[in-house]
């Protein structure tokens, strides 16, 4: 999702992309309240894809540190879980959630901190960070289960996991039209989507 929340500050209200005005949702003196939309996927050299959650500033520093070393020397499965692993606590301290994937030999190498982990029959095993992540795991075990996709089987490729995952940000962004219980937990505001095409990393949409 793209929503950022902080304290409100008086006279000033979000529009978004879907719902538009954000007043109707959270009148002034809600007091604590989506203050700023921002992309939280970021893709690296078309070979490292991570998205984050949490504390803006601590992500962003700990994102641009990552970019910075892979620029100079790019991750292998063992450098990055390295640096994950050394990473966790101040992440955790710091109230920073990341899920993210790195392209290595013959396929690729996932890693998360802070992570929710659940198994759908349609989408395969889910990794889910932020305020959404119990909603989305609500979602995608009742009311997107009962969109059929492919025989509702688990995505079989790479091609058709990107299908599923636009179909699945199409049904939450209406989801967020029709009843906006997903501003009120402070996530949505927009979906992005990466996946892995040709060997490569790559946002769609």
């Amino acid at each position: 999702d793209l929503l950022v929340s902080g304290i409100e500050v008086p006279g000033r209200s979000l529009r978004l992309p879907i719902v538009g005005a954000l007043s109707s949702v959270f009148p002034e003196g809600s007091g604590f309240v989506p203050v700023a939309l921002r992309q939280k996927l970021v893709v690296l050299g078309g070979t490292l894809a991570l998205g984050w959650a949490g504390n803006v500033v601590a992500a962003s520093t700990f994102v641009r540190e990552l970019a910075e070393r892979h620029a100079k020397a790019p991750f292998d499965d063992g450098t990055l879980q390295a640096l994950i692993d050394e990473s966790t606590s101040r992440l955790r301290a710091e109230n920073v959630q990341l899920i993210g994937w790195l392209t290595v030999p013959g396929g690729s190498m996932g890693f998360q901190v802070g992570a929710t982990t659940f198994d759908t029959e349609q989408y395969g095993r889910v990794h889910a960070i932020g305020t959404g992540a119990d909603g989305l795991r609500r979602l995608l075990t009742t009311e997107l289960a009962r969109v059929s996709l492919a025989g509702n089987q688990a995505p079989a490729d790479a091609d058709q996991s990107a299908g599923y995952a636009m179909a699945a940000a199409a049904s939450l962004a209406g989801l967020e039209l029709a009843t906006e219980n997903s501003l009120l937990n402070y996530y949505g505001g927009g979906y992005e989507v990466v996946a892995l095409r040709g060997g490569s990393f790559q946002k769609l949409g």
